[in-house]
């Protein structure tokens, strides 16, 4: 029972790291909306990776810095509950010590009872999570295998090392992934008789190999699962996907591979065949597409326009951003640090909460005396 407890409490603890990483990421974004580095969108990329890199050590970098903390200055907390109790010892709480304790404990609570399975909504709870994990997870796998199955029956053209180029009949947006051993560009057959179009797609895919984009879109998709119900997960992961593309986008057109108006040619002509498709590759699988086909819509079309208006912008100066980018990465991480120090759970307790436990079992039996007292009456 303990190891069940200890299982759902990370997992608690895991959603709402990714819940507070995903806000941080907002303001950060926003924050850099202002500034000259809002259309330097390589580096928003990055950091929103690093930050979500960040925000996996967390737990281990949290770990350390409060270790330390103990050690260097005991008679400071950084943890809020700690903070809290002092708070409500100094009488600048107005809440009886009951209802105090019970706020404080009603996490425990709720896993307790989560992990014994004891009342009706624990179990309606866990069955509604287990319904959904196995949905997703079946989702995760029929597209894999249809990822599988489609690399199967396309056909080689080009071989370079570890990387297959490859054409397919089955499909209207070329995409790049990988195999455990072998990489893949998959390619319309029709593109042969497009060779500007070749070109550009060609381009566009081994960018996104060089930035390892492939590698990030395996790992989310596998991740999914875990997430399937948390609204973060899947609003960073379009955030992700919008800003490689525009990334990718940006990179080619600064190295003078492609112009301008021949990109926004090939992404419309795309967007046009894949409308047009009867049978479009539409799953969500470990893949980068050239431009994002799945449930086309509003959100898409805006990814659409939004690249095309990078493209008339791509004459601006690139802006040397290294600097930028660690600082701001190292004052993200800081924040995410901080804030796991803070919710950690403490393996033992304060003096403090010792003290509040003594006033509620005080508190609770006055109380009970009181209730007697009335019953002898």
């Amino acid at each position: 029972m303990p190891q069940i407890n200890a299982l759902i409490d990370a997992y608690i603890d895991a959603n709402l790291l990714l819940l507070f990483a995903f806000l941080v990421g907002v303001v950060a974004r926003a924050l850099i909306g202002r500034t000259r580095l809002k259309q330097e969108f390589s580096l928003q990329l990055g950091l929103t990776e690093g930050l979500i890199v960040a925000a996996a050590l967390c737990p281990l970098l949290a770990l350390a810095l409060t270790k330390a903390n103990a050690w260097l200055y005991p008679s400071y907390t950084m943890n809020l509950t700690d903070i809290a109790v002092a708070q409500f010892l100094d009488g600048r709480m107005s809440m009886d010590a009951v209802t105090f304790e019970s706020i404080l404990t009603a996490r425990q609570s709720f896993v307790d009872h989560l992990a014994q399975l004891e009342t009706w909504w624990a179990i309606a709870l866990a069955g509604l999570f287990a319904a959904g994990f196995a949905f997703a997870v079946g989702k995760t796998l029929q597209s894999v295998l249809q990822l599988k199955q489609l690399i199967r029956y396309s056909y080689v053209w080009r071989r370079f090392g570890k990387l297959d180029i490859r054409l397919s009949d089955s499909i209207s947006v070329p995409f790049s992934t990988r195999g455990l051993k072998r990489r893949h560009i998959v390619l319309p057959s029709g593109m042969l008789a497009e060779p500007e179009a070749l070109r550009i797609a060609l381009a566009h895919e081994l960018q996104h190999m060089r930035r390892r984009d492939v590698e990030w879109e395996m790992m989310l998709t596998l991740l999914q699962p875990l997430f399937f119900w948390n609204p973060a997960f899947g609003l960073w992961k379009r955030s992700l996907e919008r800003l490689r593309e525009l990334a990718c986008d940006q990179a080619l057109l600064r190295r003078r591979r492609v112009t301008p108006r021949g990109y926004a040619d090939c992404l419309l002509n795309v967007c046009r065949r894949s409308i047009d498709a009867s049978s479009s590759f539409n799953l969500v699988t470990p893949r980068v597409p050239l431009l994002s086909t799945h449930g086309v819509g509003q959100r898409n079309f805006r990814v659409l326009q939004q690249r095309i208006s990078v493209l008339s912008e791509s004459g601006a100066a690139q802006i040397q951003t290294t600097r930028s980018f660690w600082l701001s990465l190292s004052m993200l991480g800081l924040i995410c640090v901080l804030a796991v120090s803070a919710f950690q759970k403490r393996g033992d307790w304060s003096q403090d909460r010792l003290m509040l436990s003594t006033v509620v079992n005080l508190e609770r039996l006055k109380s009970r005396n009181t209730m007697s007292g009335f019953v002898g009456y």
